[in-house]
């Protein structure tokens, strides 16, 4: 799975830029962090040293790499360059992770329509 880019990549090392036709998440997998951020106001009337329920966010991130065009992905050659995309929710997401990461990744990317068919490689 990927996605076409039309992106520059500076290779500093090298002094050049390289254009990056194609990115997908490689062999990178998808991260979900739960973390607190807050706690729910104590209802009133509530008995003295209640608590109130914890309040959650769910960061789902992937890094996305890029190559120079579909086939060096699929002959394994080395990216060259990446980018990290990360969501927050509000509640775990119960489909589609990478569905989620590579629309997200499309819209940074300034994809006229984020939610148009990811390629199949």
């Amino acid at each position: 799975m990927g996605v076409t880019v039309n992106r520059d990549i500076v290779l500093k090392e090298y002094d050049m830029t390289v254009k990056a036709t194609w990115a997908s998440t490689g062999m990178n997998s998808p991260t979900v962090h739960k973390r607190q951020v807050g706690t729910a106001p104590v209802p009133e009337g509530s008995p003295e040293g209640t608590v109130g329920e914890p309040i959650y966010v769910y960061k789902v991130s992937c890094v996305f790499e890029y190559w120079t065009d579909e086939q060096a992905r699929k002959d394994g050659k080395k990216s060259i360059g990446s980018f990290k995309t990360a969501i927050d929710y509000d509640t775990m997401p119960e489909t589609g992770i990478y569905e989620l990461l590579y629309n997200n990744f499309k819209k940074v990317h300034g994809y006229p329509d984020p939610d148009a068919p990811v390629e199949d490689s």
